[in-house]
């Protein structure tokens, strides 16, 4: 899609599955969405997500279209400069 970075929280997170959603202003003009993220697409594995989390994505279509995170970047407090999205 584009190289583009976007910035969200993790509202949810199912450890079992492997899978989540993050909140995010994707389209400024419209109300927050969830964006959908697969544990694989955590760009640093050792952290596993937790609700409250911020990170830093870019957006991808899956196999069926449909927009997804990928290169999810995830830290428990802020997002550090060099992650920074202006």
């Amino acid at each position: 899609m584009t190289d583009k970075e976007y910035t969200g929280i993790v509202e949810y997170f199912n450890s079992g599955r492997k899978f989540g959603f993050l909140l995010s202003e994707i389209y400024p003009e419209e109300n927050p969405i969830s964006v959908f993220f697969h544990i694989s697409d955590v760009s640093n594995p050792d952290h596993t997500p937790q609700i409250g989390d911020k990170g830093t994505f870019t957006l991808v279509k899956d196999n069926q279209n449909r927009i997804k995170a990928y290169n999810l970047y995830l830290s428990d407090g802020e997002i550090p400069d060099e992650k920074q999205v202006g």
